[in-house]
């Protein structure tokens, strides 16, 4: 009875640590994908003069920046919410990045 205790608890943290896994490999993934939008918004800006960056995209080069460091630091200690947490931060980044690249695109139109 007690190893059957024992094996259920140690199933469940096992499942624990794929949940995190699976976690990990998204918010890797969403900062690989912020990471390009990141550059396809910065190359937009450089190339055309009339197009200001402006703060708010500015604002956003800092927020992944910020984002990035952390989890470069300690994105295998993040426990699941913090790693939830995480995914919705880089998310919302992501989404940003799309709204800031199609205005700026439809500006120089």
């Amino acid at each position: 009875m007690r190893l059957d205790g024992y094996f259920g608890r140690g199933q469940e943290h096992e499942e624990s640590a794929e949940e995190r896994a699976v976690l990990i490999k998204q918010l890797e993934d969403l900062l690989i994908e912020a990471t390009k939008k990141q550059s396809d918004l910065a190359l937009i800006i450089s190339r055309n003069r009339e197009v200001s960056s402006g703060e708010d995209s500015k604002r956003l080069f800092r927020q992944l920046q910020t984002l990035e460091d952390n989890l470069n630091k300690d994105r295998t200690s993040l426990n699941t919410s913090q790693l939830e947490q995480a995914i919705d931060e880089m998310q919302n980044v992501v989404e940003n990045l799309d709204r800031h690249i199609s205005t700026y695109r439809e500006s120089l139109e």
